[in-house]
């Protein structure tokens, strides 16, 4: 069974981004279908760096490391994201390929479940002191 077209399909939603982009000159030459809603199709040729300003945060990447994996903000959007950059070649060149997954909704569960057990914490203290005071008087 082929299942090429279910899998690009399931790549290919709005919580993702693929970019490739030519690895001497940053020019892009694919880009997805979420991209492609964002950006339009017309960026293939066109230099990244234009467009893609999180590539200004990118670590150095190399065919020899493999995949490097880091995270970026977009403050403006108020979006985080995790991206996935590596380099391969293919016919004689060499290219990157970016993955970005939007984790937003993942750093805000993630934010609240920080300041619940802040919460759970006070809240403990203030339960001991109460049992404290009641066991004062008790005793």
């Amino acid at each position: 069974m082929d299942f090429r077209e279910e899998i690009v399909g399931y790549i290919d939603k709005d919580s993702f981004g693929i970019v490739i982009m030519e690895a001497e000159t940053n020019k892009v030459s694919y880009i997805d279908g979420s991209l492609a809603k964002k950006y339009g199709r017309d960026i293939i040729g066109k230099f990244g760096d234009d467009y893609f300003l999180w590539l200004s945060d990118c670590p150095k990447l190399s065919k020899e490391e493999g995949l490097v994996i880091w995270e970026k903000i977009d403050s403006e959007a108020g979006r985080y994201y995790r991206i996935e950059s590596s380099v391969f070649e293919k016919d004689g060149k060499l290219y990157q390929m970016h993955k970005m997954l939007d984790i937003t909704e993942y750093m805000k569960i993630n934010r609240d479940i920080t300041r619940y057990i802040g919460f759970f914490k006070k809240l403990s203290k203030f339960q001991a002191a109460i049992l404290e005071k009641l066991s004062n008087s008790y005793y």
